[in-house]
């Protein structure tokens, strides 16, 4: 039936065509230029009419092939539940369904999703990481994992996505008392600009003085991508996306985190310290007298 009406509808495009050229010639007498005009207007517009015609079936075959490959997908998914003979293992079955259809991807999920949202971002990545000691900033050039994320962040930057991250440290730990930078630190967060990361940094001091409300909520590990997909990696690692409310709730963590916080830019050019030694030579000389 398809076939025939592709045929009758080029049939009556051409016979359009024709028509219009005997009344141009017949009835309203145009010269040979005019009608020639004429015609090949009619031609055309009967090429476009059968190009058309041809799209909408081309878009309705994919559309039903589409449509058939769903249902054969879900009525598969179907399947295999109901061949499951274990109540306990078809409920979690269930339960899975249920984490993901609220927004929740847990974390035996999210560990493998977490890698390739970085090669999936558009547009930002938006990040933030507690490390109130050195130690646990300089797991950032220590272990592989670390440097991995630093790693595939700057290649996703330089094609055009927008990262930033903000640390928690602590002064104590990162500045002398005579305003020397701890090194390690210091290069340490260097490598991630030099990487195309806009590092920045939340003193916990200063959340401390401005005596804020327990802030165990913006004090955290996160992860956000695109805003659409928010990566809890305080604790057990877990994705939060559409339409679970703690994406919501991150992404206004985000905003706070970034409102306490301050470019590290600003501290381009200072003046540089190994901390590590100089706790170790202060502890020697307590030592020894």
């Amino acid at each position: 039936m398809s076939a025939f009406r592709n045929y009758a509808m080029s049939l009556i495009s051409a016979s359009v065509t024709v028509v219009i050229g005997l009344l141009s010639d017949i009835v309203f007498k145009l010269s040979n230029n005019e009608t020639f005009i004429v015609v090949s207007t009619g031609a055309v517009v009967s090429l476009a009419v059968a190009l058309i015609e041809q799209r909408m079936n081309s878009d309705q075959k994919e559309f039903r092939a589409h449509i058939t490959a769903e249902m054969a997908e879900k009525l598969d998914l179907f399947r295999m539940i109901d061949e499951i003979d274990d109540p306990q293992l078809r409920a979690e079955v269930f339960l899975l369904a249920r984490r993901l259809s609220i927004g929740e991807v847990p974390s035996h999920i999210a560990a493998i999703r977490t890698p390739m949202l970085y090669d999936r971002a558009r547009s930002t990545v938006y990040a933030s990481n507690v490390s109130l000691t050195r130690p646990m900033l300089y797991r950032w050039d220590s272990l592989a994992r670390f440097r991995r994320i630093v790693e595939v962040s700057g290649r996703r930057s330089a094609e055009g996505v927008t990262f930033t991250r903000t640390f928690f440290l602590s002064r104590r730990q990162i500045i002398a008392p005579d305003g020397r930078w701890d090194e390690r630190s210091w290069r340490t967060l260097r490598a991630q600009t030099e990487a195309g990361i806009a590092v920045r940094i939340v003193w916990a001091e200063d959340l401390e003085l401005d005596n804020l409300p327990p802030h165990r909520k913006l004090v955290r590990d996160l992860t956000i991508f695109d805003s659409l997909e928010a990566v809890d990696t305080t604790g057990v690692q877990v994705i939060y996306r559409h339409p679970s409310d703690r994406l919501r709730e991150f992404l206004d963590i985000e905003k706070e985190q970034l409102k306490y916080s301050e470019s590290f830019d600003r501290y381009t050019g200072v003046e540089l310290v190994d901390l590590e030694e100089l706790a170790a030579a202060e502890v020697a000389g307590s030592a020894s007298g």
